[in-house]
């Protein structure tokens, strides 16, 4: 298992989600809807993850030493409001 596999099945996965969506909700009146609701905490939550791996520095492609002074209150507040909030309580 590789990253790249990693990353592959992580797009599969989130096709599939909208796949099924579309499967049992096309055609109804809260299909799009549900799929803007879906889309929006979608890109939320990878918003939240952007911000939570760019505060761990990577040094030829492997963790770089631990640099505390990285991790400031407003990025924990970034990650906490992107990373879970969205889909925790939708």
């Amino acid at each position: 298992l590789t990253q790249d596999n990693g990353i592959n099945d992580a797009l599969f996965l989130e096709n599939l989600i909208y796949k099924s969506l579309r499967r049992h909700f096309k055609g109804k009146k809260c299909y799009m809807h549900i799929m803007e609701l879906f889309l929006d905490t979608t890109f939320q939550t990878e918003v939240g993850q952007h911000i939570d791996t760019n505060g761990t520095p990577y040094a030829d492609g492997k963790r770089a030493p631990l640099d505390l002074s990285r991790f400031t209150l407003d990025r924990y507040k970034g990650c906490v409001r992107y990373k879970t909030s969205y889909y925790s309580f939708y």
